[in-house]
């Protein structure tokens, strides 16, 4: 499939979505866009549900499922706290070790950010993050 092809279907996509009377659904679309492409995935491999655990106001944040089409049983889960803005980075979530609720524990912004290796936390998005339970330690 060519390049021009794959971009007329993108902004179909977007055109699609921008149907949705929130005005949330653009940004919904294009972060499906933006992680597919950054996994190099089929978009149809990734959904986008709201991240009401994460958002400051009510649909402000996503979360973000990319199913591996290699292999099914594999997904990756990402938190987009401002789908607004295209240098956000997403948050790769994964369990605490502390408490076992989904945090974030990797900031991705390319394909490389996914590789083995030493978890990469940042206190800044683990340390108080809503997906800590109520009596960890990590969420104050």
């Amino acid at each position: 499939m060519t390049i021009a092809l794959r971009a007329r279907e993108a902004a179909a996509f977007v055109r699609a979505a921008v149907a949705d009377p929130r005005w949330q659904a653009r940004e919904r679309a294009l972060a499906v866009l933006r992680v597919a492409a950054l996994l190099a995935v089929p978009r149809t491999a990734v959904t986008a549900v709201d991240d009401e655990r994460r958002a400051a106001h009510p649909r402000d944040a996503l979360l973000l499922t990319a199913t591996d089409p290699a292999d099914p049983r594999s997904a990756y889960r990402f938190s987009l706290v401002e789908p607004r803005y295209t240098d956000e980075p997403l948050h790769l979530l994964g369990r605490c070790p502390d408490c076992a609720g989904e945090v974030p524990v990797r900031e991705v912004r390319s394909l490389a950010d996914l590789a083995a290796g030493p978890l990469r936390v940042t206190a800044t998005t683990f340390l108080g993050n809503p997906g800590h339970r109520d009596d960890c330690r990590n969420r104050n």
